[in-house]
């Protein structure tokens, strides 16, 4: 069987699972395995690596996901490259173009909580 070709997925993403391993957070990870089914688990992501042009995720259970074949960390969908994901937020809070490519204030209000969350649950866990 023929390795897939590599897709790398979107930077904001990418960075998103770095703040996840730097906070040591225990994350649902939804993900398609090698046999195309879809699996869950719950785990600590410990390094985002690369290795052959191709990125990983290593979990604290010992196992390896490639990145493109992730769908989902704590139930936040994940976009499969740059190109995909459209606009990045400084990009949708600043460009003159037409309204629809503006990120409204519930979006960017969305994407700031998420990152409080990723950023602020372990001083909370510790309370």
């Amino acid at each position: 069987m023929k390795k897939k070709t590599y897709t790398p997925i979107d930077c904001n993403t990418y960075d998103i699972l770095l703040a996840k391993a730097t906070l040591n957070v225990v994350c649902e990870i939804e993900y398609k395995a090698k046999n195309g089914d879809l699996e869950q688990l719950k785990a600590r992501i410990i390094d985002v690596y690369t290795k052959a042009k191709e990125e990983f995720i290593l979990l604290d259970n010992g196992q390896v996901i490639r990145l493109d074949k992730i769908e989902s960390v704590d139930g936040v969908l994940i976009n499969k490259s740059c190109t995909e994901s459209g606009p990045t937020l400084k990009e949708k809070t600043t460009t003159k173009e037409t309204k629809e490519n503006k990120m409204s204030f519930f979006d960017y209000a969305v994407e700031v909580i998420g990152w409080l969350e990723i950023v602020l649950s372990p001083l909370l866990a510790g309370l």
